[in-house]
């Protein structure tokens, strides 16, 4: 049937360049953690003064990403009851 595991190649996924194999990326729980607090406080900060979406009616262009969407699809943080 098969003699082996078929390559990237063989799938058509091509191989990551060798100035990418060693970079390293930061993330997981504890960065995530630390994320969502930062959110958090933005989001309270802005109910306090009045407005209930600060990212939409003062958005900080230039500061850190807010969204949590990548650290919940990539698994580094999950909604817990």
């Amino acid at each position: 049937m098969f003699t082996g595991f078929p390559t990237l190649d063989d799938v058509g996924v091509k191989d990551v360049p060798v100035a990418h194999q060693k970079r390293k990326i930061i993330g997981g729980e504890t960065i995530a953690l630390k994320q969502l607090a930062d959110r958090l406080k933005v989001e309270k900060t802005a109910f306090l003064s009045g407005s209930y979406r600060p990212l939409q009616a003062d958005p900080n262009l230039l500061g850190p990403q807010l969204s949590m969407s990548a650290a919940i699809a990539l698994g580094a943080i999950s909604v817990r009851l």
